[in-house]
């Protein structure tokens, strides 16, 4: 079963402008959102790894990092010897997600598996493209080419080309966002949850029956 979530229940409360100002990045300047545990397997050392080539694409771009975790020392100090980290924006961990999400253009999150992450039904919400990997339960949460794009597991070059795709086709991109959007309130809202869990529920009570009307037989 999926995870559900209502439009109402991951709803931005600032505008976009705003929270990119508070961020020191102009109205223009391109963003890209990751928003996960910094640990190996959410894929923040190939994330990294790809932040390089995304810069020669759009050399304005900003990533913005929410989340706390392990890594956070050795990714600065990986940011600061490559010469990147003016573009990178550790926020930790924060209870205003859904803003910061909101005023992203991507949101990449590269994990090796995921067994249906809860962020990138936020993202679709949000009418975000999104990135992943194709690992795990992302590939039920992003449609490939429709709602994002899917790349392969540990593979940093696809992850920075998938970026740069989105960044610098803007009109591509949010018809992604759009297509999410829509494709998450008919897949993961509570109605089809509630639908699916009842069929569940069902099957099980058949089965009960069934078993039971043999032994009685």
């Amino acid at each position: 079963m999926h995870n559900a979530l209502a439009p109402e229940e991951f709803r931005p409360n600032r505008d976009p402008a705003a929270v990119k100002l508070d961020m020191g990045a102009e109205a223009g300047t391109p963003i890209v959102g990751t928003f996960g545990h910094l640990s190996e397997k959410k894929g923040y050392w190939e994330l990294f790894q790809a932040i390089p080539h995304v810069l020669r694409a759009c050399p304005r771009a900003q990533f913005w990092i929410v989340g706390q975790g392990v890594l956070r020392d050795e990714l600065e100090t990986t940011a600061r010897r490559h010469g990147f980290l003016s573009h990178v924006r550790f926020l930790g961990y924060r209870r205003d997600v859904a803003d910061i999400m909101n005023a992203v253009d991507v949101m990449a999150l590269p994990s090796h598996r995921e067994p249906c992450a809860l962020v990138y039904v936020e993202a679709a919400l949000l009418g975000k493209p999104i990135v992943a990997c194709r690992a795990g339960g992302a590939p039920e949460s992003v449609a490939d080419g429709e709602t994002g794009l899917l790349v392969p597991v540990r593979n940093s070059r696809a992850v920075a080309e998938a970026i740069s795709t989105l960044l610098t086709n803007r009109d591509r991109a949010q018809e992604m966002g759009r297509a999410g959007y829509d494709r998450a309130l008919d897949l993961f809202g509570w109605d089809r949850f509630t639908r699916t869990l009842e069929g569940v529920y069902e099957l099980v009570l058949d089965q009960h029956v069934g078993v039971t009307r043999r032994r009685a037989a």
